[in-house]
């Protein structure tokens, strides 16, 4: 699997996680479990950088399996997919919980 680059997202508690940006149809390991973020990804070319708009919050302990809705009218303009793994459930709320409250909107 080849990202797309990664980003940084502050939570709640000031914390920065460090995620990896894939395409939207990524297919992930079997068993693979971590948080992610659908985002709408946008790449400026004259300056090498990405910028994400968070759309949608959430973990699973197999991401092939997270049955993200993209047909759903408010993820339309979703055509990314940011990957933090992370194996430990408790440690995949805790960061689900921590970004949850940071209400962040935009990052880059």
């Amino acid at each position: 699997m080849s990202s797309l680059g990664t980003i940084k997202i502050k939570g709640k508690s000031g914390k920065a996680y460090k995620f990896k940006s894939y395409p939207l149809d990524t297919v992930f390991d079997e068993g693979l479990g971590g948080v992610y973020i659908l985002t709408k990804r946008r790449f400026r070319e004259a300056t090498r950088t990405q910028r994400h708009k968070p759309l949608m919050l959430g973990h699973n302990a197999n991401l092939r399996e997270s049955n993200i809705d993209t047909s759903d009218p408010f993820y339309a303009d979703a055509n990314c997919i940011c990957v933090l793994v992370e194996k430990d459930e408790i440690a995949r709320q805790g960061i689900h919980q921590d970004l949850t409250l940071s209400g962040s909107r935009e990052n880059t």
